[in-house]
């Protein structure tokens, strides 16, 4: 049996940068575009493509948990609060959400392989 595939942290908070990012992606490709970078809008219509993708791919428990606390008022909260307020959870399993979450971010830009 193979070993599953890891995530190494600073990995982790990467993904979780570019899934906050995405209510800013729109504003960001105007901007890129406006500079005609023709490399950034082409990152942020991919970035813009694998966060739908990954996004679509969740449970709609998650997906709920992505609007809200991603992108949502709550996207400052910390993933222990999410976990107490959101989930009815501790600390570890919280962030093992947030794995999951990312995960399926990862493996659309191929960082993984299912």
């Amino acid at each position: 049996m193979r070993k599953k595939q890891e995530i190494s942290s600073e990995t982790l908070a990467f993904l979780e940068e570019q899934f906050r990012s995405y209510p800013q992606i729109g504003f960001l490709k105007a901007v890129a575009e406006k500079r005609d970078a023709n490399k950034s809008v082409e990152y942020y219509d991919t970035l813009e493509k694998d966060i739908n993708n990954a996004f679509e791919c969740l449970s709609e428990d998650l997906q709920e948990i992505v609007e809200e606390c991603f992108w949502g008022k709550n996207r400052h909260l910390d993933w222990e609060t999410i976990g107490a307020v959101y989930l009815g959870v501790k600390r570890r399993k919280s962030y093992e959400v947030r794995y999951q979450i990312l995960e399926e971010l990862a493996l659309k830009q191929g960082l993984l392989i299912r």
